[in-house]
């Protein structure tokens, strides 16, 4: 039976094969269709239209099959053949809409919708369809307007709110859109498309926990829904765990390997976790799939950034802005590479476009570059917003910039929790048996090599007590030539560790297996700093040291060394850490640190021979309007004075001269330095009659670069840690008197010694004398006091006590 219908079936389809014969076997087409045996229609429909090419209701239903199987160029095609042999029929109108926006074509969309109600001006379909389009077009405000009127007239199903919804997201209105999500789940309670959308829309207001929750229904209700697997990768990565996220971005990708915005989150995953040649990949197939993706061109630039590659970054977003000029994290990402390359003008103009949404990184960021170029333009008004964006559990980044803009150690501390919850800490670790060997310590930083933090680090590398401790350094920073700096340290440590290509996940795991007892992070919320090691317990005592000076706001960090300048016993409230308080200044010294033995003229720096030389070699950023302008007052006050600032770059010293000029002082009256290597650059100190410094970041390595070099520094002090560290510097080396505690008292002291050589002579010959005799600059004393701090916070971990203040008697 089976073969003699075979032979029927083929000989009805001949030439001369009779209408009602092909109407039958359009039933028969249709009706596969219907069942989901879409290759077997589609079949049938070719074998039609090979005998009738103009059949109307074939060319249509071949090309809402192509349509169902994402084939949108060849829908668009049979079904313009359709409305050619049929045009005046709405149906078809709507279905090469959808063909051609799935094309991204949404103006031809949007026409064929026109052309549809044109026919039929009542059609609901039409209508839905035309919201859906305009969402995708992201013509997000006609988008609402036409679902409005939908909702207004009895047609508000779960599709048209969802869509609402998606609308009202894209113009940031998030409240609004989770509640048009609510009306739709009222309706359909297991739409996964509600749900997912509900989930993106969490994601982007960084409630992450509540988008899994939203995410999980969507999965539910279907079970190989790629986009919602991807967003939960998303929401799991926001939680700080990309080694949770990855699975998930991996089980999207393998349903849809050619979605574009699904392999892009996955990337993103990727670069986060350090896994730089798939991360790679990744992105080459996302612009495989979609040449024009803007945001993929935005990834593989912070992927190149990420390998300090920054100009080779700043190709790709640039290549990013071409497609999409609005796209403001590519402005962002763009202005943070500038940055890394101190093309602070550059990064100004890159981050003054990304301001549309308001966000309090973006604020926070663009302030930063303003300071960087002294662009002082509605500093307080900036400043008073920044402010009142600073709220619980409000999320926020860029919390090291604050520290040099207000001198409030309360919203410092909300500022940089907010930033801490982005990392889901990991569990505690079970201690070591008590005296089971050398307690084991860990530095972990990116700047083991000519930087501030190891010049100043390099003599307690070399001091620890090699019987009681052994040290690994873990450095994450980019690899690095070989230098003096390095060699000294690496040849004292029992373990330099390269880590720089292994995820958070991977060094925190690296670091429990080599049994860390105490992990110190030498970066905290700076430039390269890789807190997640931290989130994720690379050891069982956690210490904040050196590179921050505030709270990190984070749980998961059990201890922050300090002294009880920086940090008074009254502002324990503002610091999550439990202080241990060492018995003179928090910071180490390098007393081995050499300054040049050349002798240099004013004349050569351009310095007027005779003049009071003020001195600041702070970086620009610090430098406050208020801090300016009492400088110009002791300009004005002091004859012939000049004030020798850093060259940074060249849009900051053409702002600080005009806005000198604009304080009636002749704007070359300052001075600027220019670079020298490091022991030329201690050297120079010594032209300089007086250092005052900025507020309320204080001069910090700067300050005892200074006082090393033999030059007084006159401070102020106020409620924060950055505001404290040369008062602590000051006090550790004798010099009180030269701390001041109001701008009216840090005036009328620079003032004063300005104008009384003999005074301002003394309390030179008083340093001299104090330098090599204080506690500041003797390294190996300092070793034993951390030391002794090490030995304290572990021998309490080890008999089971939490961690709690300490002070460390010298």
């Amino acid at each position: 039976m089976a073969s003699s219908k075979k032979t029927q079936a083929s000989q009805l389809f001949t030439q001369s094969a009779r209408p009602a014969d092909l109407a039958a076997e359009l039933q028969r087409a249709v009706a596969l269709h219907r069942a989901g045996q879409w290759a077997q229609a589609g079949a049938a429909y070719e074998r039609i239209l090979a005998l009738q090419p103009g059949n109307f209701s074939c060319l249509h239903l071949l090309g809402v099959l192509m349509l169902q199987g994402g084939r949108h160029g060849d829908a668009e095609r049979l079904i313009s053949r359709a409305i050619g042999a049929q045009p005046n029929t709405a149906t078809p109108y709507i279905n090469l809409a959808l063909a051609q926006s799935g094309q991204h074509k949404y103006d031809n969309a949007l026409d064929s919708i026109a052309k549809a109600l044109a026919l039929q001006p009542d059609l609901v379909e039409a209508q839905v369809n035309r919201g859906a389009i305009l969402v995708q077009a992201k013509r997000s405000q006609e988008a609402v307007d036409q679902l409005d009127r939908l909702i207004s007239t009895g047609h508000g199903t779960a599709e048209v709110w969802t869509n609402r919804g998606i609308a009202l997201a894209q113009l940031r209105h998030y409240p609004d859109a989770l509640e048009s999500y609510r009306k739709a789940l009222s309706i359909a309670p297991a739409f996964p498309k509600a749900h997912y959308n509900m989930g993106t829309a969490l994601i982007e207001t960084r409630n992450y926990g509540d988008a899994l929750q939203a995410l999980d229904r969507a999965i539910s209700s279907h079970p190989n829904y790629a986009e919602a697997f991807s967003a939960k990768g998303q929401a799991l990565h926001g939680l700080g765990n990309p080694g949770e996220a990855k699975p998930w971005h991996e089980r999207a990708a393998a349903l849809k390997p050619h979605a574009a915005q699904i392999l892009l989150s996955y990337a993103n995953c990727l670069v986060d976790l350090r896994e730089y040649e798939a991360a790679h990949r990744t992105i080459e197939a996302a612009l495989s799939a979609d040449p024009q993706l803007a945001d993929a061109y935005v990834a593989g630039g912070h992927l190149l950034a990420c390998q300090w590659r920054h100009e080779d970054a700043l190709a790709n977003y640039d290549h990013a802005l071409q497609i999409n000029p609005l796209l403001e994290s590519a402005y962002f990402f763009k202005a943070t590479s500038e940055m890394a390359l101190k093309r602070y003008a550059d990064a100004l103009q890159s981050m003054q476009r990304c301001t549309e949404s308001g966000r309090f990184d973006t604020m926070l960021a663009r302030q930063y570059c303003r300071m960087m170029v002294c662009d002082w333009t509605d500093f307080d008004g900036s400043v008073q917003r920044i402010c009142e964006e600073i709220q619980p559990g409000k999320p926020a980044e860029l919390a090291f910039a604050l520290l040099s803009l207000i001198d409030d150690p309360a919203l410092h501390l909300i500022a940089a929790s907010n930033f801490a919850s982005k990392w889901k800490p990991a569990a505690t670790l079970s201690p070591k048996p008590h005296g089971t060997g050398k307690i084991k310590i860990g530095y972990y930083s990116a700047d083991f090599h000519d930087h501030a933090t190891t010049f100043l680090m390099a003599e307690l590398f070399e001091s620890h007590d090699t019987e009681r401790f052994e040290i690994y350094a873990f450095s994450f920073g980019p690899a690095q030539a070989a230098s003096r700096m390095l060699e000294r340290i690496t040849r004292k440590l029992d373990h330099f560790i390269e880590v720089h290509g292994k995820s958070d996940e991977e060094i925190a795991a690296l670091s429990q297996s080599l049994g860390i007892d105490v992990a110190v992070d030498l970066k905290g919320f700076t430039t390269d700093a890789r807190f997640g090691i931290f989130a994720a317990r690379c050891a069982p005592l956690q210490v904040s040291y050196l590179g921050y000076p505030g709270t990190t706001g984070a749980d998961f960090i059990d201890y922050v060394i300090a002294d009880k300048t920086v940090i008074p016993e009254s502002q324990q409230a503002h610091y999550t850490e439990k202080v241990i308080y060492l018995p003179h200044s928090y910071q180490v010294n390098d007393s081995q640190r050499a300054i040049s033995s050349r002798v240099f003229e004013r004349q050569e720096l351009g310095l007027p021979q005779q003049a009071f030389v003020f001195c600041c070699f702070n970086s620009s950023n610090k430098i406050l309007p208020a801090t300016f302008d009492a400088w110009m007052r002791l300009l004005r006050n002091v004859d012939g004075s000049v004030l020798w600032l850093l060259q940074s770059n060249t849009p900051a010293m053409q702002n600080l001269r005009k806005e000198a000029e604009a304080r009636g002082v002749d704007g070359m009256r300052l001075v600027f330095a220019e670079y020298m290597p490091l022991e030329e650059h201690l050297a120079r100190y010594r032209l300089a009659d007086l250092f005052i410094d900025t507020f309320p970041y204080n001069a910090h390595t700067t300050a005892s670069d200074a006082l090393w070099a033999g030059l007084p520094v006159l401070t102020r002090t106020g409620q924060s840690f950055a505001s404290r560290v040369a008062a602590s510097l000051l006090t550790a080396i004798g010099l009180p008197e030269l701390i001041t505690h109001t701008p009216a008292d840090f005036e009328a002291k620079a003032i004063a010694l300005a104008h009384d050589p003999g005074a301002l002579r003394a309390i030179r010959d008083k340093l001299d004398h104090q330098r090599l005799r204080s506690p500041l600059f003797d390294g190996v004393q300092f070793t034993r006091h951390m030391e002794s701090a090490y030995i304290a916070m572990h021998e309490r971990y080890c008999q089971g006590l939490a961690p709690a203040a300490m002070e460390i008697k010298a």
